[in-house]
């Protein structure tokens, strides 16, 4: 026998002694939770998630439908969730100045109006804008960008009893 296959067989017995394991073997796993398990789990919460996100849409659209909201709606959106064009363009434009000087700036673009611009004003509040930033406001949202009011036209009992 030779030295290298005596050393070979020394470093097999002294192996061979020693109970390693293997490091597949330290990797596995006493957990109760499967990874399949939890992937089923994960699909089922969104499935039921979008369940009742379109189920929930369609109980608030067939109230709106059917007459059940306590209060009528005050103008008509569009599918855009802002006001209705034809409701935007029936806002009264008026020209800045004189008595109209209530305002100073149009608090959507921030800049200050001018002698004589057109102002575009929300009748419900008196709030002014530039006919341009309100369009663009109400094309988006459903209510004045300066005191958040959802009405934009006073009702027409108020203004028979302001006018008689």
């Amino acid at each position: 026998m030779n030295l290298l296959s005596y050393r070979r067989s020394l470093l097999q017995e002294e192996n061979a002694g020693r109970d390693l394991k293997s490091p597949a073997a330290s990797f596995t796993t006493t957990s109760p939770f499967d990874s399949s398990l939890v992937l089923t789990v994960l699909f089922f919460m969104a499935f039921f998630s979008l369940y009742i996100r379109r189920f929930s849409n369609i109980s608030n659209s067939d109230e709106s439908v059917s007459g059940r909201r306590d209060s009528p709606p005050r103008f008509r959106t569009s599918k855009r969730d802002g006001v209705d064009a034809s409701t935007v363009r029936s806002l009264p434009n008026v020209p800045y100045g004189g008595d109209s000087k209530i305002w100073s700036e149009c608090s959507i673009c921030l800049s200050e109006f001018e002698e004589r611009e057109t102002v575009t004003v929300i009748p419900y509040c008196r709030h002014g804008f530039h006919p341009m930033c309100i369009e663009t406001w109400l094309s988006s949202h459903v209510s004045c960008p300066l005191c958040r009011s959802t009405q934009l036209f006073p009702v027409a009992d108020d203004v028979q009893a302001a006018n008689g």
